[in-house]
């Protein structure tokens, strides 16, 4: 099998080497040639010269798609995901984040289990039970994502303890199958993804991760994403609710956006 690893990034210059060589190094040495790395990177810093200069070494293993704005982590995953679903060869695909928050050993487990009879999609979790805390996290990180989750799944009746966990994995015919109908381009594109598996029937499980708590160069602002990830939560369930049609679509992108820009 030849397995898609997209990986979105922006200016992660301070981490982003250390990252591609973790994960490149297990990767291979689980599945060797067969593996693809895609760095889709809109970063303003040295972190393009940075993976194409580690990409160089590896012989087409690792690919940079170069972007010219900041567009979001939806918008950078949609890009890679289309690459990859353009390989006929392609049968597992999925994404890591650009932070080594959950060892490669990890990420080549969770791939391990798409092997499980009637599973499409695995997704790794920071709250299931077994999963491991290396570090502490800040409480004030703790609540909100714990109320985002309530949140996510009082609207979408997702079963998920943990819905944004930065690494997933699907098979083809799931991911590919579904990609034309995702719209979320922000933060909240792991949401927009996981419900359409559900509404088109895939089967996605949940697994506990070990997880690094790291929070050096996080570029997470969380007083200004989680509130604005929550609010376009709710404008989401309105788009995939009976009432959207009274709503103006002027009206709804309008507000995505600014809410996006936020």
């Amino acid at each position: 099998m030849r397995i898609y690893v997209i990986m979105p990034a922006y200016n992660e210059q301070g981490r982003i080497l250390a990252t591609l060589k973790e994960y490149w190094h297990a990767l291979g040495s689980a599945y060797g040639k067969d593996v693809r790395l895609i760095v889709v990177s809109d970063s303003t810093d040295n972190t393009n010269k940075i993976v194409a200069g580690y990409a160089r070494k590896q012989h087409g293993g690792i690919k940079l798609f170069r972007g010219s704005e900041k567009k979001g982590k939806g918008a950078a995953l949609a890009r890679g995901f289309a690459y990859a679903c353009a390989d006929s060869k392609m049968t597992v695909v999925g994404f890591v984040d650009a932070d080594p928050v959950i060892p490669g050993k990890e990420i080549t487990k969770l791939i391990g289990y798409l092997g499980e009879r009637g599973t499409d999609g695995v997704i790794a979790s920071r709250y299931a039970r077994g999963s491991v805390w290396i570090g502490r996290q800040r409480p004030v990180r703790y609540i909100a994502s714990r109320a985002y989750n309530q949140l996510v799944r009082l609207l979408f009746g997702l079963p998920y303890r943990d819905t944004q966990c930065g690494a997933k994995f699907f098979k083809k015919r799931a991911l590919c199958g579904i990609l034309n109908t995702l719209a979320l381009t922000d933060m909240s594109f792991d949401l927009d993804l996981l419900y359409e598996m559900h509404l088109h029937g895939f089967r996605v499980v949940e697994k506990p991760v070990a997880y690094r708590w790291i929070r050096e160069g996080s570029t997470l602002v969380l007083k200004k994403q989680i509130p604005q990830m929550m609010i376009v939560a709710l404008g989401y369930r309105i788009t995939r609710s009976p009432i959207n049609v009274l709503v103006p679509p002027a009206l709804k992108g309008a507000v995505y956006n600014f809410f996006k820009r936020w």
